[in-house]
């Protein structure tokens, strides 16, 4: 699969992760297990970013997974 495509995946896959997080019909050890396991995704996203454009999104993500986090798990 091309980087670009391996790129995209990793992203929709935060998506999925932040989506199940910020669901307050999902058990809250389900979605603390989410948040404990998104490093992995997030890891490979950032090697796969070439571009100071994609380090940027990298850290935008990251952002709104700290502040979202913070707010439906605590």
């Amino acid at each position: 699969m091309p980087a670009s495509q391996q790129r995209q995946l990793q992203i929709d896959m935060l998506r999925i992760i932040l989506d199940t997080i910020c669901d307050c019909q999902i058990a809250k050890c389900w979605r603390g297990w989410c948040l404990d396991n998104v490093y992995r995704p997030m890891a490979y996203l950032r090697i796969l970013s070439q571009s100071d454009q994609q380090k940027r999104e990298v850290a935008r993500i990251e952002t709104e997974f700290r502040m979202l986090s913070n707010y439906f798990l605590v």
